[in-house]
């Protein structure tokens, strides 16, 4: 059953709205009389994971990071309309949260019971080098290509993520990609053909020279670029020994990306599909920091390690 995304009706009047105050001041704010209750109630409404004993700054935190804000702050002040703050006879008000592409993202993650982890903004950029060290190593799941690869870009994006959690995570964003790509702003380009080489050769002719890209072909997903004088490149995050961008050649789509030839069963064939997405897209996804909250793992719970290996 599909979740409607709409503003629940709340009643803000025993809230203290103070014009002056600064957005990280919300638990002050609080304290002198506002609905600390609020915060918990759109924790749960979203599907959002509070740790126990927290405090309604905490969950104020957590929510941030969802774009939602005390109704009090300059930030959130706009968020809740004066139809919000009345009843009405009439539930089924149309005041969507989300597209019902993310909509439907955060139903099927809320749906699998997948764990939160908060993203935090990192202290400073890294390089595209400190990111893959940070990132990579040998894979111990059952293979996250999709979500080491969106690992690497939400780093780049300048969040502190880490990935090879396995588990309902990983199973989502390899088996359920199509929905992530379904979203508007990442503007995906899809080719389909019968033939695997066909399509990627389609789709390399959108990428521009010192860009990144998304590449999901065959049964592999990769960030890809291209390079003067160095030709197309894949990057490599899975592996216990050597990781970073390496050269995407023929033999690559081959046996890394597993592409074949011609999809058929039983003497038909049929297409399947090959996808590129720049990674600048992302930056119009503002969602993009909470739905890798279902991906971002403690350091300590990581399922990488010597033993792993390229999947």
């Amino acid at each position: 059953m599909a979740i409607n995304w709409k503003t629940t009706k709340r009643d803000y009047s025993n809230v203290q709205v103070d014009d002056t105050m600064e957005d990280n001041q919300g638990e002050s704010q609080e304290t002198a009389g506002g609905n600390t209750g609020l915060p918990f109630g759109l924790c749960k409404k979203y599907g959002i994971n509070v740790p126990q004993g927290a405090t309604p700054r905490d969950a104020w935190n957590l929510l941030a990071g969802r774009g939602i804000y005390p109704p009090w702050t300059e930030k959130g002040k706009d968020q809740y309309n004066q139809e919000s703050r009345k009843k009405d006879d009439s539930e089924n008000t149309n005041n969507s949260e989300y597209t019902k592409e993310v909509g439907r993202v955060f139903e099927s993650l809320k749906n699998l019971k997948i764990d939160y982890h908060e993203v935090k903004r990192l202290n400073k950029n890294l390089t595209s080098d400190e990111i893959v060290t940070k990132v990579a190593g040998g894979d111990l799941t059952g293979g996250s290509c999709v979500s080491a690869a969106l690992c690497y870009i939400a780093n780049k994006e300048g969040f502190d993520a880490l990935d090879f959690r396995g588990g309902e995570s990983r199973v989502y964003f390899s088996h359920k990609w199509d929905e992530i790509a379904a979203i508007p702003e990442l503007k995906t380009i899809e080719e389909k053909d019968t033939n695997d080489y066909n399509a990627v050769k389609r789709l390399v002719e959108h990428i521009v020279s010192d860009r990144e890209y998304l590449l999901i072909t065959g049964k592999h997903c990769s960030v890809v670029r291209k390079q003067e004088g160095q030709g197309l490149q894949y990057l490599e995050l899975q592996s216990a020994r050597e990781n970073g961008f390496k050269q995407l050649t023929m033999k690559v789509l081959k046996d890394r990306f597993r592409c074949q030839k011609n999809h058929s069963t039983y003497g038909y064939a049929y297409k399947t599909s090959s996808q590129l997405i720049d990674l600048d897209n992302f930056k119009a996804l503002k969602e993009f920091s909470s739905i890798m909250g279902y991906i971002n793992t403690p350091i300590d719970k990581q399922q990488k390690g010597i033993n792993g290996y390229e999947k």
